[in-house]
């Protein structure tokens, strides 16, 4: 467990309280000295999980293929930004640049975007794209607004911030994460069997080895006017996620799209219509561990709600393409034709990670149907590959 962070999450419990799921896993992962994404590379084999495009090449070169695809029939603008939200090492985005130098003019009208955090990740993303001069932004808002757009982002989503409502015998509550004395972690850790808020109050001393556990508070009347009717009637044990983030930032990627033309692809675990449960997961060196132990050093995310996404994409006038499994995708896409050119150059121990790589991405019992994939584009016409 990340210590500063821990000092820093402990004393901002004992100063306001019960922290909200949303807190907790922004200060995990963002926050600006001790977050997960700050302070190390997560990706591969010696970090924590391996992303789509860290299994296979094939990932990014499709994705690359679906973007000029994408360009041309928007009419190939002689200008237009290429975007990655959330772009890892970069290696997704340096497999579609390989995969497209044949594109005749793409190269020479895109101009690359990355819309990333870490100070880790951008160092690697610009030894990985060096050749194309990329630019970064902290937010959507500082990407520039005078030309189309086309935007990719793989597991992006999934990594913003959600709170969760718990359904208990008595209504709906929200799940906070409180300080909870060693000897009491078990019994209140795994069963939100924890004191409620109002018994919580600095209740620790400074030499206490305090340790994080869930707890519940009641709902706030705000937030319960966001749970959907299909809700309410959900039983004892059903939890409601959603995020009010993930919605924002979905909602400026259309109004940007509406007002600058282009399209975006977004590929996140998740379901159009998901169950009332807890997604919420952490990942420590590839393996999936309590969520509220190694604080800081874990990856934490939650599913994504695509019929969400596809719902404020319509609101304001974007074109909505998918959900779709990432299986059938890759395979509409022609994975298994890349695969086989691939494989005609290969050895025989080469040619077996190839098609290893390609089951893991499009296997439905692996990858090929947790992980869906959407595309939102400014004009119907457009149309998306791969759907």
């Amino acid at each position: 467990m990340s210590a500063p962070l821990r000092k820093f999450l402990i004393e901002q419990i004992r100063r306001d309280g019960p922290m909200h799921m949303g807190h907790f896993i922004s200060h995990v992962l963002c926050h600006p000295e001790y977050g997960y994404y700050t302070r190390k590379d997560p990706l591969g084999t010696l970090g924590d999980f391996t992303t789509a495009p860290e299994i296979s090449q094939m990932f990014g070169e499709l994705c690359g293929a679906w973007a000029a695809d994408t360009w041309i029939k928007m009419g190939s603008p002689e200008h237009f930004i290429l975007l990655e939200g959330g772009p890892g090492r970069g290696t997704l985005m340096a497999d579609a640049l390989r995969a497209t130098k044949g594109v005749p003019g793409f190269h020479e009208a895109l101009e690359l975007h990355f819309l990333e955090n870490s100070p880790t990740l951008r160092k690697l993303q610009k030894k990985a794209t060096k050749d194309f001069d990329p630019r970064w932004h902290d937010r959507l808002e500082s990407v520039p607004q005078d030309r189309p757009i086309i935007m990719i982002a793989n597991e992006l989503l999934d990594a913003l911030p959600i709170r969760q409502l718990d359904k208990t015998p008595d209504g709906w509550a929200e799940r906070t994460v409180v300080l909870a004395a060693p000897e009491k972690q078990e019994e209140s850790h795994g069963g939100l069997q924890g004191v409620l808020e109002h018994a919580m109050p600095n209740v620790f001393s400074e030499e206490d080895e305090a340790l994080f556990a869930y707890s519940l508070r009641p709902t706030p009347k705000e937030l319960e006017r966001l749970i959907p009717e299909a809700y309410k009637d959900a039983p004892v044990g059903a939890v409601y996620e959603f995020s009010a983030i993930r919605d924002d930032f979905t909602a400026e990627v259309c109004e940007r799209l509406k007002a600058q033309g282009g399209a975006a692809l977004l590929i996140d675990y998740g379901h159009e219509h998901p169950e009332p449960k807890d997604t919420v997961r952490a990942i420590y060196n590839h393996r999936y561990i309590d969520v509220l132990s190694q604080v800081g050093d874990a990856d934490l995310s939650a599913n994504v709600n695509f019929g969400r996404v596809a719902e404020i994409a319509r609101v304001r006038g974007v074109h909505a393409f998918g959900p779709t499994g990432q299986g059938a995708f890759l395979e509409a896409l022609g994975i298994h034709m890349r695969a086989d050119a691939l494989k005609a150059k290969a050895s025989e121990k080469q040619a077996k990670d190839i098609d290893e790589g390609m089951d893991r991405l499009i296997n439905p019992e692996r990858m090929g149907v947790d992980f869906q994939v959407i595309a939102l584009t400014s004009d119907e016409k457009i149309g998306s590959a791969g759907f």
